[in-house]
């Protein structure tokens, strides 16, 4: 068997008081300060034969679309200087809506532009520091579940993936290396009221599991775009019949006690992890012609037609499927029937596009489908993605 290689390393990105915060049309004030920082972390995987690269971002989301070319150059300067094919480089976004506008659609100032200008160098920078931490490694999973989501669009019966994977990675000395957390659900405790610079709850969980492995640990969303945190103001919006996209009233207060569930929940999941003997890994990459239906989206960019890559990355018995958007929790679900493997949907992976609503949803209409590329892209897309799954027998 082959040796097993990983690095793993972080890095502090927090933008500049008065950046523009992104994820909510209503919120029209700049930042005014900072209440956690965000950062940048990779972590580096090998087997000897194949190398891959899986950096996750504190970031509302990164497109390469939008922003032609943004992912592009940082995938090219990190295969400049450690020989990883830019395929096998996977970057992705938590999705809290405490960080700046990366679109150019929620307030975009000059300030915006100069911090996603230092973002590339910053996420090229804490790669090559994974790179060169690697080391032989040991790989551990398991799997439990958590009730910490709730469907957004259905919140009495709409359905909702509990399953919350955790990948421990350690030094043959038994350190543990890197934490990865897969999991449902939207970065959305705080609302367009917040004003301060914020990771959210998934920051809350990455940094305190942080503090108590110290080691770099690693937020996955999973299929969440239909999915939003179960708090206390949530439920009690449920049932005064109010709604519960309006995440105002929102307090960090709750971002830290749904933060402890997330905490506990995580913990309790990695006493039962049991190690991959054999972790092969294999990446696989698609890129999809989409057609874009939606009038908005196509005149921001001046295309009615752009080329998307959806991913799958097999390490052992686990496979990360990377999805350019926000795709709906029922194709989560669904990704996972498809296989023996432990499949992990990673939404805002590779690129941004918008969400990947069902096709029920764009029947009923309503938010989400209003920022969709439309229903026949979103179609490619998930026809990639399931693909792809199914080609790991």
């Amino acid at each position: 068997m082959n040796k097993f290689i990983a690095g793993a390393a972080k890095r502090d990105v927090t933008p500049e008081v008065g950046v523009q915060l992104g994820g909510y049309f209503n919120r029209t004030l700049p930042s005014i300060g900072v209440h956690d920082k965000l950062f940048s972390r990779a972590v580096y995987l090998s087997d000897d034969e194949e190398q891959i690269m899986i950096i996750g971002n504190d970031q509302l989301c990164l497109s390469n679309v939008v922003t032609e070319g943004y992912l592009d150059e940082i995938r090219r300067n990190i295969e400049a200087k450690t020989r990883i094919k830019q395929d096998n480089i996977i970057i992705f976004s938590t999705h809290t809506h405490g960080a700046p506008d990366s679109l150019g659609i929620f307030g975009y100032s000059e300030k915006n532009k100069k911090y996603f200008q230092r973002l590339q160098s910053e996420i090229v920078e804490v790669a090559i520091e994974a790179y060169l931490k690697r080391k032989e490694a040991k790989i551990f999973w398991a799997k439990g579940s958590s009730k910490i989501g709730i469907n957004r669009r259905n919140p009495i019966s709409g359905p909702t993936d509990e399953e919350l994977v955790t990948i421990k990675i350690s030094s043959i000395y038994n350190n543990t290396v890197a934490l990865l957390i897969n999991y449902a659900c939207h970065g959305v405790v705080l609302g367009p009221d917040n004003l301060l610079i914020t990771a959210d709850w998934i920051g809350y969980l990455e940094n305190n599991l942080e503090k108590k492995y110290e080691t770099t640990t690693m937020f996955l969303p999973g299929a969440s775009g239909n999915i939003n945190p179960r708090t206390n103001d949530t439920l009690e919006k449920i049932r005064n019949g109010k709604d519960v996209y309006d995440r105002t009233g929102g307090t960090f207060e709750e971002m830290e006690r749904f933060g402890t569930i997330a905490v506990e929940d995580v913990q309790k999941i990695l006493s039962k992890a049991t190690q991959i003997q054999e972790p092969k890994i294999e990446n696989k990459v698609e890129r999809v012609k989409v057609k874009i239906e939606n009038k908005t989206i196509s005149n921001m960019i001046g295309k009615n037609e752009v080329i998307t890559r959806v991913s799958a990355t097999r390490v052992g018995n686990i496979v990360i499927v990377g999805l350019p958007g926000e795709a709906f929790v029922e194709y989560g679900l669904k990704l996972k029937s498809f296989t023996r493997y432990v499949v992990v949907p990673l939404t805002l992976a590779n690129d941004y596009i918008g969400y990947l609503p069902t096709e029920e949803a764009f029947r009923e209409g309503g938010y989400e489908p209003s920022v969709s590329v439309g229903l026949e892209g979103t179609g490619d897309i998930i026809s990639a993605a399931e693909k792809l799954v199914k080609s790991f027998v």
